[in-house]
């Protein structure tokens, strides 16, 4: 049986933790002046913002569950939403130094989703469940 990487479960970890707190996040945007002045610039209302920030912590619950388990479409899913993600920042957040943080977070994240060791415990979880 493959054992999954620690790199992984951290990883993984770090997902769903981050989900759990960004829920606390949704409801502390309008109280934060930072966040408030932020939205104020935004082309979208804050509904449009509220609606992606829970799409996005389901999504990343999803993945960080998914990769715990092993299921190979659940790297996709992170890296996808996260590229999405990155995308309506850009458009919506005029802070490039935020955005730059970010990009890099991504790549160092899926640098290790798609090392070899990450291939073989997705093809493990696929296989066994063929």
């Amino acid at each position: 049986m493959e054992k999954r990487p620690v790199s992984l479960t951290i990883i993984a970890w770090v997902i769903i933790v981050g989900s759990v707190l960004s829920v606390w996040g949704i409801f502390r945007m309008q109280s934060n002046p930072m966040a408030a002045k932020l939205l104020a610039q935004s082309p979208f209302p804050l509904s449009v913002h509220v609606g992606f920030a829970v799409a996005g912590i389901v999504a990343n619950l999803i993945a960080g569950y998914g990769i715990l388990k092993g299921y190979p479409w659940s790297r996709w899913l992170y890296v996808g939403w996260a590229l999405l993600s990155l995308g309506f920042s850009v458009a919506t957040i005029p802070v490039p130094s935020l955005l730059l943080v970010s990009g890099l977070f991504l790549i160092l994240i899926a640098f290790f989703l798609f090392r070899p060791a990450a291939d073989a415990w997705f093809a493990r979880s696929h296989a066994e469940a063929q």
